[in-house]
């Protein structure tokens, strides 16, 4: 029966489109009322997509078809669980942290800026690896940009038990807020304190919400490119979510999500490890990129080529240095002029740029930016 709920959620969507609602909450039922008893593992993807459309019905409509599942996981956990055992994530975390490592191979002070550090899982990794380098480093300046506070502190935690571990000096700064909330005067503190400083944005810059008067992502790169750092690491999605059409983002988060899912479907995890990630993290970002109103989206993911553009405009361009491809057993890691693709069957899902200051283009700040 799960072969004939594609063509139902196609269906419910078109009816969306065309202002249908009553016709699209009659195929989302009938997707629910099969797919909630089908064994097909694919059910689970159609009704994670099926309440995503339900989303965007009147409000009785979609209380009467019911709600998404939660899962009982707190946040932490969950994020563990994620980038332990996602591939995507794991690799794409690994791969970033090699380009950090090559881009301050000569340094004894390495100043690093993360963008969305979470709870700091990644600079754990890559206060390892700067410890078993041989060259020592006599300072470490990490700033963790975060807005959700708890995770901060424990980026902080984590940042400092590693960095003591290992008898590296560290300052940690943190900065509590979303990277384009942060004040003119954070990123004037940031100029004086930093020499060079070593940026990374891996899964974080998709979040950079929108300004009606100037483009913020834009904006954010141009702050960045002012601090004259040494590299840019982006890890990103490689999907347009940013479209408002939403036919078209439809097809993207099918296309893509599908993928992810046929790759987390070949893992070697527990069941509740499974929902974690399929019914919760999938779950809620799919329920964003195509359930909510386009003004109050947070998932907005953009293709390789736009953020190539976005960092070429900021003043960036392609780094001269890549670290050793790895051989995974699911994913091909390939290498293009401007970026590393992480493929899996074929299809990009996530790329990885790594761009420093180009010479022959000066930073610049966008003509509109926020004065607080």
């Amino acid at each position: 029966m799960a072969t004939r709920h594609p063509e139902l959620l196609y269906i419910a969507l078109d009816h969306l489109v065309r202002g249908h609602p009553a016709a699209a909450a009659a195929a989302i039922g009938e997707v629910l009322e099969h797919a909630r008893a089908d064994p097909d593992p694919l059910a689970t993807r159609h009704v994670t997509f099926a309440h995503a459309l339900a989303a965007r019905l009147p409000s009785d409509s979609g209380r009467r078809l019911g709600q998404p599942r939660r899962h009982d996981d707190d946040s932490e956990r969950l994020f563990d669980a994620l980038a332990s055992r996602l591939p995507t994530h794991s690799l794409a975390s690994a791969l970033s942290n090699a380009y950090i490592l090559s881009a301050c191979d000569a340094r004894r002070r390495v100043h690093l800026i993360d963008i969305g550090i979470g709870t700091g899982r990644q600079v754990v990794d890559l206060i390892g690896a700067l410890s078993a380098r041989e060259r020592e480093v006599d300072d470490l300046v990490i700033v963790g940009v975060e807005p959700h506070g708890p995770s901060l502190q424990a980026a902080r935690a984590h940042a400092h038990e590693a960095a003591e571990r290992v008898g590296i000096p560290c300052q940690f700064h943190a900065i509590q807020a979303p990277i384009e909330r942060v004040t003119p005067a954070q990123w004037g503190a940031l100029s004086a304190l930093l020499e060079r400083p070593i940026v990374n944005a891996c899964f974080s810059l998709h979040r950079v919400s929108g300004h009606p008067e100037y483009d913020a992502r834009d904006h954010v790169l141009a702050r960045v490119r002012a601090l004259e750092p040494g590299v840019v690491v982006v890890a990103e999605h490689h999907v347009d979510h940013a479209t408002s059409d939403l036919r078209a983002r439809f097809e993207h988060c099918w296309r893509h999500y599908g993928a992810l899912l046929d790759l987390l479907a070949l893992l070697d995890l527990t069941r509740e490890e499974r929902d974690a990630i399929e019914i919760h993290h999938f779950g809620r970002a799919i329920h964003d990129i195509i359930g909510r109103p386009d003004p109050e989206r947070s998932m907005r993911h953009e293709p390789t080529w736009s953020w190539a553009r976005r960092l070429a405009r900021a003043g960036f361009t392609a780094a001269r240095f890549a670290p050793a491809l790895p051989r995974h057993a699911l994913l091909d890691v390939r290498l293009h002029a401007d970026h590393l693709a992480l493929d899996h069957r074929g299809e990009t899902l996530v790329s990885l740029l790594a761009w420093e200051p180009s010479v022959s283009s000066p930073s610049h700040l966008p003509s509109h930016r926020p004065d607080t």
